[in-house]
């Protein structure tokens, strides 16, 4: 399964055309044919939109395509670890994370091209996510995951990121503040 099979089943299932999703997500029809096609992938806060407005998790809906998910084996970790996000204002109680790949058309030296996110809960439609951090390189995310998982596994309950980038929002995107 992919991100643009997730979405044009999910948009089928709740009765949606292509027009009718552009339209809650105020983007052309054009946009909803190109992301279901392969064509292209959206921005980041524009996934963020399309699971808000489709009641989904980002999980469903991104599955393999968009998330390069790690697969650490975390089956045997249990329990819950508070996590001081990225903006070191807020927090997020996770029973697990999410570690993926951005999708830009190229891998970008000036913007996020990682993203973690933590999980709590479980569902119908999956968990509720929470971006933790974002990141320059593969290394930085790699080095966040393990430091995480090591803690969890040692049954502490509260980790601040080292390794997330401090970011700006600019133009749809996450630039990289040196």
């Amino acid at each position: 399964m992919s991100f643009s099979y997730n979405l044009k089943r999910i948009r089928k299932d709740k009765n949606l055309t292509q027009e009718e999703l552009a339209e809650m997500l105020n983007v052309s029809r054009q946009a909803v044919s190109k992301w279901e096609q392969k064509l292209g992938y959206p921005e980041i806060e524009t996934l963020f939109n399309i699971a808000n407005q489709l009641d989904i998790s980002l999980d469903t809906l991104m599955s393999e395509e968009l998330l390069e998910s790690d697969k650490k084996d975390i089956s045997n970790i249990t329990g819950k670890i508070v996590i001081k996000a990225y903006d070191h204002q807020s927090f997020a109680t996770c029973s697990k994370i999410s570690s993926g790949k951005l999708y830009h058309k190229k891998e970008r030296k000036d913007y996020a091209n990682y993203a973690l996110w933590g999980v709590e809960g479980t569902g119908f439609f999956g968990g509720n996510y929470t971006l933790l951090g974002l990141y320059l390189n593969k290394g930085d995310i790699d080095k966040e995951v393990e430091e995480i998982l090591n803690a969890m596994k040692k049954g502490i309950s509260y980790y601040e990121l080292k390794y997330a980038n401090e970011v700006i929002k600019q133009r749809g995107k996450f630039k990289i503040v040196k």
